[in-house]
């Protein structure tokens, strides 16, 4: 593929108009979504990347992308590391219908006890910017965080507890929503199965513990 430079792509607008689908999974946040690029009945959108660029900038022209898409996206997915960013889009997103997070929220490459609080934080910054703006994303029906760490579970079930509290008291206007899903990513999901095991073995020795 031949290379092309930035001001190549910000010369024209670049559209495709007949694409209802971008799946797009890449290891930084996709450098190649120009901020022209217009996808004027895009629907459902996957973004899946592991890392964002040092400076932001890719993540910025991502955002960018997204907003311009409020109209038309229905479903959408994201890492849990630009739900940093999802404040910038959620007052655009009037018709968003179901939204994916996937993966720990906040930067993975940092110490354990570091990333813990990062976290944390970006959690509670997610969520509190949506119960803040309760007109946000006024037709969501499904909420899904997957591939979450069983030690960080507890912590964003609590913040999932305060959003649907404020949805309920937010009136016939945000009240859409119908699932919330919380899920724990494979090693997590394999290591709570292996406690739950050893409690009916050990249930079977007379010794009652429960892991719920």
């Amino acid at each position: 593929m031949q290379n092309i430079s930035r001001k190549e792509l910000e010369r024209d607008l670049i559209q495709v108009t007949q694409l209802r689908r971008l799946h797009l999974t890449t290891y930084r946040a996709p450098a190649l979504i120009p901020w022209n690029l217009q996808c004027p009945v895009l629907q459902d959108a996957t973004f899946d990347y592991d890392e964002n660029d040092d400076d932001d900038d890719e993540c910025c022209e991502l955002i960018s992308f997204i907003r311009s898409c409020g109209t038309t996206l229905r479903k959408m997915q994201l890492p849990g590391l630009a739900t940093d960013n999802f404040c910038e889009i959620q007052d655009d997103s009037k018709i968003l219908e179901e939204l994916t997070t996937s993966g720990s929220f906040g930067s993975p490459d940092i110490d354990e006890y570091s990333r813990k609080e990062t976290y944390n934080a970006s959690v509670r910054f997610f969520f509190q910017n949506l119960i803040d703006h309760p007109m946000a994303l006024p037709r969501l029906k499904i909420l899904r965080i997957l591939d979450q760490r069983l030690e960080e579970k507890a912590a964003l079930e609590c913040d999932v507890a305060r959003f649907l509290d404020s949805r309920l008291a937010g009136g016939d206007q945000v009240l859409s929503l119908r699932k919330a899903f919380v899920g724990l990513d494979q090693d997590s999901s394999c290591r709570q199965m292996e406690r739950r095991e050893k409690s009916r073995q050990w249930r079977a020795q007379g010794i009652q513990v429960d892991f719920e």
